[in-house]
């Protein structure tokens, strides 16, 4: 159900050039995404999260943590948090040290079957739900829904991105998430929408 195959995710995604730069903006310079727009301050969006749903002593997972930049932040202001990502390269490539032990490598579908995934008191993802097929979706949400009481999704829409599926929130918030799931569109350190299912 992955968009792409797991090689060719690694190799667009994750992978360096010879210059120690990356095309989707991963410079181990600053140990953090540095997009060509300027930048993106992982920290104020775990501020974000936190203000909005309060994250201290809450068992959170983090769908989707890539290198653990969220999962350390969120760890920093209290969270219990642990992040997945079904790319062995992103969770092994220069993790951040506090999310070091947090991070597996796991199939986010496996993963949130009832069987195997404890119950967490929030679920949180950036950038990730649009990585799926519209198709995936209702799924999906019905999954994260069994998953945990409380979700905050941060969400991007970037029209001209074969990577992305790029959908109104108006829609995102149609597909079936649980009342009180958080939608947010975050883009230049900021919200630029935000909703709450009803």
């Amino acid at each position: 159900m992955e968009p792409l195959t797991r090689n060719e995710y690694n190799a667009a995604y994750y992978g360096d050039d010879p210059a120690g730069h990356h095309p989707a903006g991963y410079s181990p310079a600053y140990g953090r995404v540095v997009s060509p727009s300027g930048g993106e301050d992982f920290a104020s969006l775990a501020g974000l999260i936190h203000q909005t749903v309060e994250v201290r002593n809450k068992l959170t997972l983090e769908l989707g943590c890539a290198m653990g930049y969220l999962v350390a932040d969120l760890r920093r202001l209290g969270a219990n948090v642990v992040g997945i990502d079904w790319s062995p390269y992103a969770i092994h490539h220069r993790p951040d040290p506090e999310a070091v032990g947090h991070l597996h490598v796991e199939n986010v579908w496996d993963y949130l079957q009832p069987a195997l995934s404890p119950h967490y008191d929030l679920l949180v993802s950036r950038f990730f739900l649009e990585c799926f097929r519209t198709t995936d979706i209702p799924a999906l949400v019905r999954l994260m829904n069994r998953t945990a009481t409380q979700q905050l999704h941060v969400l991007s829409f970037r029209p001209n991105d074969q990577w992305y599926l790029n959908r109104t929130l108006d829609w995102w918030a149609n597909q079936g998430f649980a009342p009180g799931t958080r939608l947010m569109v975050w883009a230049r350190h900021q919200v630029i929408e935000d909703v709450e299912v009803i």
